[in-house]
C-alpha cells in the first residue's frame, strides 16, 4: 500500500512539474521574433520581403531614404531611389497585444543601389553623301 501510494505521488509531482514549464512564449520573455528580411533590387528599385511573424499584427518598415510605412504585408517595395547611392532599411514587427508582447529588435538591411549603366551614343557620319546606310 505504501508503494502504491509514494508511485502515485511521483508521478503527481511529475506531471505537475511537466504542467508548469513555461511556455514557448514565456521563454522568449514576451518578445517577437525579429523579422529575416530579403531583397530584390530592380534599377532604382528596391522590394523588400520577409517571412511572417508569429503575433505580429503589422510591420513599421522605414527606409533612410525618407520612406515609412505601415503594413499587414510581408513585402515593401520603394521606388525611385538615387542611383550609386547606399540606404538602411528597417523592419519591425509590432504584436497586436502590446501589453504582452515586446517589440523585437529591429531587422535591418543595407540597400545599395548600382550606377547607372546608359548604353554608349554612337555617332554615325555616313559616307559618300549618302544619307543613310541599310544595315542588313
Amino acid at each position: 500500500m505504501k508503494n502504491i501510494f509514494k508511485t502515485m505521488l511521483c508521478a503527481i509531482i511529475a506531471l505537475a512539474a511537466i504542467g508548469c514549464e513555461k511556455s514557448e512564449v514565456d521563454k522568449k520573455g514576451n518578445r517577437l521574433d525579429t523579422p529575416v528580411v530579403g531583397i530584390n533590387i530592380i534599377e532604382n528599385k528596391a522590394i523588400l520581403s520577409w517571412e511572417a511573424v508569429d503575433y505580429a499584427a503589422y510591420y513599421e518598415v522605414s527606409i533612410s531614404s525618407g520612406d515609412s510605412a505601415r503594413t499587414d504585408e510581408c513585402t515593401y517595395v520603394v521606388e525611385n531611389l538615387s542611383y550609386g547611392e547606399k540606404y538602411t532599411g528597417t523592419i519591425v514587427a509590432v504584436a497586436a497585444d502590446q501589453e504582452l508582447y515586446k517589440n523585437p529588435n529591429p531587422a535591418t538591411i543595407e540597400i545599395n543601389i548600382p550606377e547607372r549603366v546608359v548604353p554608349q551614343y554612337r555617332y554615325w557620319i555616313p559616307s559618300n553623301g549618302a544619307a543613310a546606310t541599310a544595315i542588313s
